[in-house]
């Protein structure tokens, strides 16, 4: 992606300072230390997503380089396994590392890397997005600012949402639209976006396609013209998507929750998803349901205290008439608002809230239900919404009010921004920071130290490690993965997003055979969790060779 020629190397590393001080000031820096992997691990009795998407990357180092799909990732889940690309482990950098898996320690993470080269991109593509709007630096980089700090990235690392947090994706998508079309460019940035996360895939393409929409009614190309584009671009995709391994288990990737993970009404004004989290000390916390049983702090869009005053001023210079002087909107900015209605329509969902109350629901079509299955997670198409916003808000202002007094607003509306969510950002820098004072839990270490040494032993013996019976983050998957990640073992559990439930089913009964014939795999261990399997190796100790380690864990090992 080329720079334009008004961004000069000095004013590129300006914005680089920049990303760097606010990544500092919001995860306090330590994070980017590759064997710094604490921060990813929850509290003894939690589960994070950090941990699945470490350990999942543990396991895929261990597998070929060369393989089909690229990242197919068969040593963790085995039969039930899918592929790094649906654990959201950043494949883009985990292909990379993976090169270098025998120079590597056991405990190295890039995750910390991804969230300080996201904050780079943040910084960049918002700042080369403004620069269209002015040739002020200073004004570019304030208002590059809010797109580092703004709340809808930032809650990202509370969730530990690692590939989540490139949401410089987007801008990237949305500076493309800004300029003149180019097909090349938009296949390099959505193969870009195969390899970080599929949400971003698919905003991805919509961008594009309100691009080429764009340029139909610019009378840039006809509509027999963007025919040979659109089949390049999915083509290129599909081929991509396979090849990555997106359809590793076929599409069991189709599952419910379209209506539960969605945006309330509210969510650009309120402060607070639930879970403690709040973004404002002045602000009030508009209702949402109740984590867990609703799901709408997946929607969580809070604009900011800052925004909401540019946003006033700009409703003022509405007021005035002065805002808009009669003159129409181009085609470009026509097509943006459709595609924002379009997004926030998805994201609300077909059960529309405002607050508590439930105003509107309506059924499905058949035919979308591809679609929402898929991107089930539907708050999260208020992203790009969210982003039209800042950038809107921030192009009135400059082409409203003089330079001079459009950097004091900008300045104004930054301090008071920051001042209003600082103890938020001081209580993600202690959880970046200090997890053991987060999660009020000291010895959370445990949850994944091998401290008994016959795991050297019973590591060095097998090939296999079998959970008696898998199913979605089993307990003690933690220790066991890292366990079986350490020694290169083989493992049928783990914590997936996607699973094929008709293998799963397949394994349980394949298990439950083996066991109770007293049939097992010579170059196999089994923990054991089931408690029916318990009583019945204990009444049969003499045909069964059960071992304990550490915290109490079952083994059942073959006689030799």
């Amino acid at each position: 992606m080329s720079l334009n020629y008004k961004s000069s190397l000095l004013e590129i590393l300006g914005i680089i300072f920049l990303s760097t001080i606010i990544f500092i000031f919001t995860t306090g820096g330590k994070i980017i230390y590759f064997d710094n992997i604490d921060w990813l691990f929850g509290a003894k009795n939690i589960v994070t997503d950090s941990e699945q998407h470490y350990i999942s990357w543990l396991f895929f180092r261990n597998s070929d380089f060369f393989q089909f799909p690229l990242f197919k990732n068969y040593h963790y889940g085995m039969e039930i396994s899918s592929s790094l690309i649906h654990s959201d482990s950043i494949p883009i950098l985990a292909i990379f590392f993976k090169a270098f898996k025998h120079f590597l320690p056991f405990h190295f993470q890039y995750f910390g890397l991804w969230i300080y080269l996201s904050f780079i991109f943040q910084g960049l593509f918002s700042f080369l997005i403004i620069k269209k709007f002015t040739k002020s630096y200073w004004i570019g980089l304030l208002c590059s600012s809010f797109f580092l700090l703004a709340p809808v990235l930032t809650y990202r690392l509370f969730w530990g949402h690692e590939s989540l947090f490139g949401q410089w994706i987007i801008l990237c998508g949305l500076y493309l639209y800004l300029n003149d079309y180019n097909l090349k460019k938009w296949i390099a940035l959505s193969s870009l976006s195969l390899l970080v996360h599929p949400y971003f895939f698919a905003m991805i393409t919509l961008l594009f396609f309100a691009t080429l929409i764009k340029e139909i009614l610019d009378k840039q190309l006809s509509f027999k013209k963007i025919i040979a584009p659109s089949l390049i671009y999915i083509g290129t995709s599909l081929t991509l998507q396979i090849i990555f391994g997106y359809y590793a288990i076929g599409l069991n990737f189709l599952t419910s929750g379209y209506d539960f993970f969605k945006a309330n009404m509210n969510t650009l004004f309120d402060s607070s998803p639930g879970w403690g989290i709040n973004y404002s000390r002045v602000l009030p916390d508009l209702y949402n349901s109740i984590p867990p049983i609703g799901g709408e702090y997946e929607g969580f869009a809070f604009l900011g205290i800052g925004i909401f005053i540019i946003l006033i001023l700009n409703l003022f210079k509405f007021s005035q008439e002065k805002l808009v002087k009669k003159e129409k909107f181009s085609n470009r900015i026509k097509v943006l608002i459709y595609l924002t209605v379009l997004l926030i329509i998805y994201s609300i969902s077909n059960k529309i809230s405002i607050g508590q109350y439930e105003i509107l629901s309506y059924p499905l079509p058949p035919f979308i239900k591809f679609i929402t299955e898929t991107f089930r997670v539907s708050g999260r198409f208020i992203w790009p919404v969210y982003y039209i916003i800042y950038i809107g808000s921030f192009y009135l202002l400059i082409k409203n009010f003089g330079q001079k007094y459009v950097a004091i607003i900008l300045l104004c509306a930054l301090s008071l921004q920051i001042w209003d969510m600082f103890p938020i950002y001081n209580n993600l820098r202690t959880k970046m920071l200090s997890p053991q004072i987060y999660y009020k839990d000291f010895n959370k270490s445990d949850k994944y130290k091998l401290n008994d040494p016959k795991w050297k032993i019973i590591g060095s013996e097998y090939n296999n490690l079998y959970y008696v019976y898998p199913h979605y983050a089993p307990e003690n998957f933690v220790k066991l993965s890292m366990f079986a990640s350490k020694y290169k073992l083989k493992v049928n559990f783990g914590y997936f997003s996607r699973t094929d439930k008709s293998q799963v089913k397949k394994e349980r009964e394949r298990l439950q055979s083996i066991i109770i014939n007293n049939n097992l795999s010579k170059n196999s261990i089994y923990y054991i969790h089931d408690s029916e399997i318990i009583e019945l190796v204990k009444n049969n100790q003499s045909n069964y060779n059960l071992i304990k380690l550490e915290d109490d864990l079952l083994f059942l090992i073959p006689n030799k």
